[in-house]
């Protein structure tokens, strides 16, 4: 009530919305640290709000949007995308360690926050690609944090580019991906490595085949319709694709190191293990990890 007579009263002028406090703090950014939504929302309907206020930075060159995607407050970061006042520079506005809001989002692993931040009109491929001081994207980041939602998010938005995966602290972004990443499944049982077939986007498909820690079971994972990533990319006509996955599969079979312990001793005295059977091992014992069974080899 207090705070709609102030915004009510004649004196109130934008002035009084972007006045600072000692530590540059408006009253827009305040409440968005302390998370207070309403008082939020009633500062952006305001009369005398304006771009000023929405992009105003404190000392630390935190902006509200910046505190709401990095406490992924959903009712927040609706109403600041909803607001007349919010533009690309809101979007790209980067605190004084260079992150974006769009880079806190991913570093925290807010994932919901990162895809209506993807999802907005006023994202831009400046947006998705702007690197913080320590040269890391949020592509970067959500890849090394193992944030497979966030990964696959990203590399389906309209502004990943093949630069997306070239920007970073690594020859590619991916490169951080964690294992889990790679083979967490959604609810079709796409692994990553699905979906970035399904996507369309080759540059994708092969940065993941050149990351180091692609696992072996990404390869062999089969979906709900029973298709591995292999199969997809025959099916849909990308053999170059397909017959890179053969060759990494054969490469890392025919690797004692790798397969040591448990690929070595299943084979038969004189003869060879087929791929088939190989990935059949691969998929029982992940199933049995599932399940909460021993992995037995």
């Amino acid at each position: 009530d207090t705070l709609k007579e102030i915004l009510a009263s004649r004196y109130c002028t934008k002035e009084t919305l972007n006045a600072k406090n000692n530590s540059g703090d408006t009253s827009l950014i305040l409440a968005a640290y302390k998370g207070n939504a309403d008082i939020l929302k009633e500062i952006l309907a305001s009369d005398h709000c304006t771009e000023e206020t929405l992009n105003a930075k404190n000392d630390s060159g935190e902006t509200a949007l910046i505190h709401a995607a990095a406490q992924s407050n959903a009712d927040m970061i609706s109403a600041i995308l909803a607001s007349r006042y919010c533009t690309e520079e809101t979007f790209n506005v980067k605190d004084n360690e260079g992150d974006t809001s769009l880079i806190l989002a991913a570093y925290k692993g807010n994932a919901d926050t990162l895809k209506e931040i993807l999802a907005s009109d006023h994202c831009t491929q400046e947006t998705l690609n702007a690197k913080n001081d320590k040269g890391d994207t949020a592509l970067t980041l959500a890849a090394r944090g193992g944030h497979r939602d966030i990964v696959d998010a990203i590399l389906a938005s309209r502004y990943c580019t093949e630069e997306t995966l070239n920007l970073g602290n690594s020859i590619s972004a991916l490169d951080g991906c964690t294992a889990e990443a790679f083979i967490m499944e959604d609810k079709d049982g796409n692994n990553l490595l699905h979906k970035a077939i399904l996507s369309g986007k080759e540059f994708s498909v092969k940065a993941m085949l050149d990351s180091p820690n692609l696992p072996i079971e990404a390869l062999f994972d089969e979906n709900n319709e029973g298709h591995t990533p292999k199969d997809l990319a025959f099916m849909r006509g990308e053999e170059a694709l397909g017959v890179q996955m053969q060759e990494i599969i054969k490469a890392r079979i025919l690797d004692e190191k790798t397969w040591a312990g448990w690929a070595r001793s299943k084979l038969p005295r004189g003869g060879k293990k087929t791929y088939a059977e190989i990935g059949r091992n691969i998929r029982n014992r992940k199933n049995r990890k599932g399940k909460g069974g021993p992995a037995r080899s």
